[in-house]
């Protein structure tokens, strides 16, 4: 079951630890205003999540082979996009999923930034701010924030493809009986 489960395991870091830079950037830390800089100008679009979507399967595959470099995948707080994509460019066993994929680090760094905020903005809880209070603080583009309304359901759909392929291949545990 371990071994199943870290794809899951790695998307919820990366969700988790993605959304942590962008969080603070209504606080001016150095490391949100860099992220933020960094995603100026960067729209969404099928093409790119379909192809974030190939490199997270690969290197969810290298990650299984070798659970050690989940580390190596994870984010940190203090971050920016630029040292994510020079961290997950130095793994020689990603390297294989960029040039499968067609996306480089820097890319699939902003891919992933971009689209937790946006998501963020869209998904937020009544009561909470609203999207557009939440798209001026943390200084997501509004046409990021538009595109996951208009596309919800296929970046869902996208989600639910590479989890459902996590959880057939490369395991050598027996699979689990329908019930």
């Amino acid at each position: 079951m371990k071994h199943r489960l870290i794809l899951g395991a790695a998307i919820a870091a990366a969700i988790a630890l993605a959304v942590a830079p962008l969080a603070l950037t209504a606080q001016s830390s150095p490391a949100a205003r860099r992220t933020a800089a960094g995603l100026s100008g960067y729209t969404l679009s099928m093409a790119d999540l379909r192809k974030f979507g190939v490199t997270m399967q690969e290197i969810g595959a290298a990650i299984r082979a070798n659970p050690q470099l989940e580390q190596r995948f994870t984010s940190t707080m203090d971050e920016s996009v630029e040292q994510i994509a020079t961290r997950l460019g130095g793994v020689a066993q990603f390297r294989p999923a960029f040039a499968k994929s067609g996306m480089t680090p820097r890319q699939f760094a902003v891919t992933q930034f971009t689209l937790l905020g946006a998501g963020m903005a869209v998904g937020m809880p009544k009561g909470a701010k609203s999207p557009e209070q939440l798209v001026k603080a943390m200084g997501i583009d509004p046409a990021n924030v538009a595109f996951m309304r208009q596309h919800g359901a296929e970046v869902q759909a996208l989600f639910r493809q590479m989890r459902a392929s996590s959880d057939e291949g490369g395991d050598d545990e027996k699979a689990e009986p329908a019930r």
